[in-house]
Order: C-alpha cells, then sequence, then structure tokens
C-alpha cells in the first residue's frame, strides 16, 4: 500500500513539474521583416528574457547580418521565407514590426 502512494505522489510531483517548467519558459517568438528600426526593443526585450527568438525572416542579409553584430544573434537563425522558418523553429508567436502610421 506504502509503494501505491509514492507512487501517486511522484506522479503528481512529476506532473506538477511539468506543469511548473512549461510555465516558466519563455515563449518562442520568430521575427517575420527586420526592415523597420523599431524592431530593436524585440531584441532588448530578449536580454530581460520576456520571449526567446528562435528565428528571423529576412531576404536582405547585409540587414541581418548588421544587427546580428549589433544584438549578438547567429546568422543561423535567418532565414528567407516564414515558411522555412516555421518549418525549422517552430514558433509560438510571431512578429511582424510594420509601419505603426502611414499619412498618405
Amino acid at each position: 500500500m506504502k509503494s501505491v502512494r509514492w507512487v501517486i505522489v511522484f506522479s503528481a510531483l512529476l506532473m506538477l513539474s511539468r506543469t511548473w517548467a512549461a510555465e516558466t519558459s519563455p515563449t518562442k517568438l520568430g521575427i517575420i521583416g527586420l526592415t523597420h528600426t523599431h524592431v530593436h526593443w524585440a531584441f532588448e526585450s530578449e536580454k530581460r528574457g520576456d520571449f526567446k527568438i528562435v528565428g528571423i525572416v529576412e531576404k536582405n542579409k547585409d540587414l541581418a547580418k548588421r544587427y546580428s553584430e549589433q544584438h549578438g544573434y547567429s546568422m543561423s537563425k535567418v532565414y528567407d521565407s516564414m515558411e522555412e522558418m516555421f518549418a525549422a523553429v517552430r514558433p509560438q508567436k510571431a512578429l511582424q514590426p510594420s509601419e505603426p502610421f502611414l499619412s498618405i
């Protein structure tokens, strides 16, 4: 009977630890495009642990390289298309920085 209790207690603790680990893991974020400079906040927020940038879609490799040197990410995170990034790293969320306001 004692062994059954220990199995139940151990199983409950295991489930709680997995739940806790899932809740404390940062969200995996993909960034689509680096052309708008207000994307810098995402790199700064990652340093605080708000989320983890797992992939970046940017065709302009010179821009991606410049940002990688400035923010310290690997160019292996840079993909040519959304499909390629989503297939490779499966981000939980995606951010597409764009102009907040365009006047015509």
